[in-house]
């Protein structure tokens, strides 16, 4: 009698161990990796946290004159008519002759990856007329200007003595979306 009481005993034990302890063991051990997981993000959004508020405080260092010089630099809007003004001023303070300017309303991405959804391209087209010296002056002058501008390309034909015909196109660069808030 004892040797069956034995084997009941064994077998009730097995019986208790695959219908209630491996599933709970089981459960537990999923429930071991899900926190392992859990705790890896939970670091991985500490080292966010830590590199935003590192980034705030040196856009919250950068003085109001450089971000004013920044906002001219690649303006929030196309601004077409600001470019304007300043391709007339330029065009006037170098003597060149401004015979037409095109700026074109459809924008173009400026490359690939990150900057396509920050900024965008508006490009341009220029018809001036001037001497050697005086086109490379306002050429001199638009690189030295705030205004992001890419210069893709310069066409030009000679006319009577030493005046020539300039065709230049290129880009100017402004921001599709505004910066992240200051929290």
């Amino acid at each position: 009698m004892k040797n069956v009481l034995i084997i009941i005993f064994i077998a009730a034990a097995i019986a208790v161990y695959f219908s209630f302890i491996k599933p709970i063991y089981s459960e537990i051990n999923t429930l071991r990796g899900e926190r392992e997981h859990l705790n890896d993000l939970l670091s991985q959004s500490r080292e966010v946290a830590k590199k935003r508020d590192e980034l705030v405080a040196i856009y919250n260092s950068i003085s109001q004159d450089d971000l004013a010089m920044l906002e001219k630099s690649v303006p929030e809007k196309p601004e077409q008519m600001k470019l304007l003004l300043i391709f007339d001023n330029i065009a006037k303070k170098n003597g060149v002759l401004l015979k037409s300017i095109d700026i074109q309303d459809k924008n173009s991405s400026p490359g690939s990856g990150e900057a396509l959804q920050i900024f965008s391209s508006l490009p341009f087209g220029l018809k001036v007329s001037s001497s050697y010296g005086s086109f490379y002056n306002f050429l001199k002058d638009m690189e030295a200007n705030l205004r992001l501008t890419d210069i893709k390309t310069i066409d030009f034909s000679s006319g009577e003595k030493d005046f020539y015909e300039f065709n230049i196109n290129g880009f100017v660069y402004w921001k599709k979306q505004k910066e992240i808030k200051n929290e």
